[in-house]
């Protein structure tokens, strides 16, 4: 998508994401954590002009959905898919992400529909606290693959809170939904006004923590 013109929804607070900033998402989900360029599936969550999850289809992912709460946001991401010519693989849904009880059961309807994610971008606005409980209910409804990565995009003084690292997210096996679907920061980078938190689901006995100053720090438990 690199020196391709993007549409942007007129009239929404969109921010789309930086060339230098996108490169570093794929090269790291790529490369880090090994996820495959062929046939990935993926969930671009606050899409606005749907450039990450269209980018992630010239990079050779089998089909992204894009979900935002606007019409007009759609419309964009619909209007750009036909630079590349992926209509095909493209699935739009109109839905407010805002976590709790239906967020969960939003991303169950959607693992019914479409299975397991590779990548799951989350590019929500900044300093609202979205990240936390949308990722509650990721973990919740195992939505995503074993191995996938959840990159969730926040300004640059934003923090996770320890809680959600270490505690917030694991369930017990004795949980109403899916156990042992923690998520743990595997990286995290900061560009310009811009940090990427790069999750995935914990190991089992290694966990990735903030420690008081948000610098991380690991631990194993």
């Amino acid at each position: 998508m690199r020196g391709r013109r993007i549409s942007a929804p007129r009239g929404l607070q969109v921010r789309p994401t930086t060339d230098r900033v996108r490169e570093s998402m794929f090269q790291i989900a790529w490369t880090r954590f090994g996820q495959p360029k062929e046939g990935a599936v993926v969930l671009d969550l606050f899409a606005g002009s749907g450039i990450l999850g269209l980018e992630a289809l010239s990079r050779g992912a089998d089909r992204s959905v894009f979900v935002d709460r606007s019409r007009i946001a759609l419309n964009s991401v619909l209007k750009n898919s036909a630079i590349l010519g992926d209509e095909k693989q493209i699935f739009l849904i109109l839905k407010n992400i805002s976590g709790g009880e239906r967020c969960f059961r939003f991303f169950c309807d959607l693992k019914n529909r479409f299975g397991e994610f590779h990548l799951i971008f989350m590019d929500p606005p900044y300093g609202k606290g979205f990240i936390e409980p949308v990722c509650q209910g990721i973990c919740d409804s195992g939505i995503l693959a074993p191995e996938g990565v959840v990159i969730a995009e926040a300004g640059a003084r934003e923090l996770l809170p320890p809680s959600f690292v270490s505690e917030a997210v694991t369930h017990s096996e004795g949980d109403n939904h899916m156990p042992n679907r923690s998520l743990c920061i595997s990286d995290e980078r900061i560009y310009g006004q811009t940090r990427l938190f790069f999750l995935t689901r914990c190991s089992g006995n290694h966990r990735t923590r903030l420690d008081g100053k948000g610098q991380r720090a690991s631990s194993t438990i």
